[in-house]
C-alpha cells in the first residue's frame, strides 16, 4: 500500500530517479561503471526536481493596456 501511495504522490521525474537507483543496485555486481552512471543520472534528476522554479512574468498582462 505504501508503494501505491508513493507512486500517486510522486512526479514522473521522482519515479524515474528511484528507478535509476534500483538499476544501479542491480548493476553494481556486474558493471560498476554503469551503476555509477545510473547514480549520477538519478542525482541530476533529483537536483533538477529540487531547483525552485522561477515565476515567469505574464507577458500578456504586461502588454495589455489598462488605460481607458
Amino acid at each position: 500500500m505504501e508503494t501505491l501511495l508513493r507512486i500517486r504522490e510522486s512526479s514522473p521525474s521522482e519515479l524515474f530517479a528511484d528507478r535509476l537507483e534500483r538499476e544501479a543496485q542491480i548493476a553494481d555486481a556486474n558493471n560498476p561503471e554503469q551503476a555509477k552512471d545510473y547514480r549520477r543520472q538519478a542525482e541530476m534528476l533529483r537536483a533538477m526536481i529540487a531547483t525552485e522554479k522561477l515565476t515567469t512574468r505574464n507577458m500578456f498582462a504586461d502588454n495589455f493596456l489598462t488605460n481607458h
